[in-house]
């Protein structure tokens, strides 16, 4: 049989042992800290650890703050057990209205069944920072090239205050004056007015892009809003532009017919104003003259339109017969017509009365011979001679 004595002895050592032993606390806080937590959500479970070295019943609570932070649990007491450290999963409600930034929250951990000094603790917590931006679409309207836009207003509404970078992404064709790259914000609402900058290089037509508000502090993401603007340049602008683009044009049509004449441009010009004149040359085959220098007449150097045999030759005035070249055009083509106006003219042996000249033909007025020289104006290949002749 058991001893009722014994059993009371073991119930007064239960008794006498909390009195010789001295309760203690402790609490240990997560090696990482909390992550930033957006306004009006509820944290995820974070664990502290609670120990004691004896067996205990505790309560976890926050000291009232400022911020308006609320334990949500644990919302009940807990049973630690001696010398066996405890995971109690705290969660937070943060309110909707609260100030960003980085705070620290007062954890106190209460002894229930003891009379023992709860122990605090600082628990860091950080409000990440909350932008939004009014309105969602901004329209500037009409702007011209090279000018500043009319002013249209940002709503920020912030819970921190802070600078920001105002930025444009989706074109090049407008910017921010740097007098507006930098925001100041205050907690609440700022209300920013935005002119931008059109570049002197945009084209017509319509630009739709981002307005991105970029805050200096890292706990806090960008924020952006659409926008849209219509580009129009001047009439002056425009005729201005369109005269660049016409003399590019005819930069490289006069580099491409340089290249493939092999002349240079000075020569091109020259040709332009000697088009309308005679071109070739006249060879007096008889009577032989007495000076070689007068064997050969230039027509190009006369610069004229029409000229007369007998003015040119003075032995064709002797005759009675007399003719003149003249500049005729035909289908865009410049060409060298011989006209008789008086007696009898040969081109090549067949008697006319008006030809065209090609290079080598041979007239004959009187005892006159001569010879016509065009080296650019060769005689077709399916033409005879006699053909041309009417």
């Amino acid at each position: 049989m058991r001893d009722p004595g014994g059993v009371q002895l073991n119930q007064l050592a239960d008794n006498i042992r909390p009195v010789l032993v001295q309760p203690k606390l402790d609490i240990n806080l997560p090696t990482g800290n909390l992550q930033p937590v957006l306004p009006g959500t509820t944290t995820e479970p974070i664990n502290v650890i609670a120990i004691s070295n004896v067996n205990a019943k505790v309560s976890l609570q926050i000291e009232p703050n400022q911020s308006g932070i609320r334990l949500i649990s644990p919302n009940s007491s807990i049973e630690l057990a001696a010398n066996k450290p405890t995971a109690i999963p705290l969660r937070l409600q943060i309110p909707a209205n609260i100030r960003g930034g980085a705070s620290n929250l007062r954890l106190v951990l209460n002894p229930v069944n003891y009379k023992v000094a709860p122990i605090k603790v600082d628990f860091p917590v950080t409000i990440k920072s909350e932008l939004q931006v009014q309105p969602a679409s901004i329209d500037f309207g009409l702007a011209e090239t090279g000018k500043i836009t009319a002013t249209q207003t940002l709503v920020v509404k912030n819970n921190i205050p802070r600078t920001a970078k105002l930025q444009i992404e989706g074109t090049k064709d407008v910017s921010v004056p740097s007098s507006v790259t930098s925001v100041s914000l205050q907690a609440g609402e700022t209300r920013i007015p935005v002119q931008l900058e059109v570049s002197d290089t945009s084209f017509e037509g319509a630009r739709n892009f981002t307005l991105v508000l970029t805050p200096d502090n890292p706990i806090a993401s960008p924020t952006s809003t659409k926008a849209q603007i219509n580009i129009f340049m001047p009439l002056w602008r425009k005729i201005v532009l369109w005269f660049l683009l016409l003399l590019l044009v005819l930069l490289i049509a006069l580099t491409v017919t340089c290249l493939i004449k092999r002349k240079t441009p000075f020569e091109l010009l020259q040709d332009i104003q000697n088009r309308k004149y005679l071109e070739g040359a006249i060879f007096v085959l008889e009577p032989l003259p007495k000076s070689s220098e007068d064997e050969e007449i230039s027509l190009t150097r006369l610069h004229k339109t029409k000229v007369l045999l007998s003015d040119l030759i003075p032995e064709v005035a002797a005759t009675n017969s007399d003719a003149e070249l003249v500049v005729a055009w035909e289908a865009g083509k410049k060409k060298i017509e011989l006209r008789c106006l008086k007696g009898v003219i040969y081109v090549n042996t067949k008697e006319v009365t008006t030809y065209e000249l090609y290079d080598d033909d041979v007239i004959e007025i009187g005892k006159v011979k001569l010879q016509f020289n065009w080296i650019e104006h060769q005689r077709p290949f399916e033409i005879s001679s006699g053909e041309d002749a009417y």
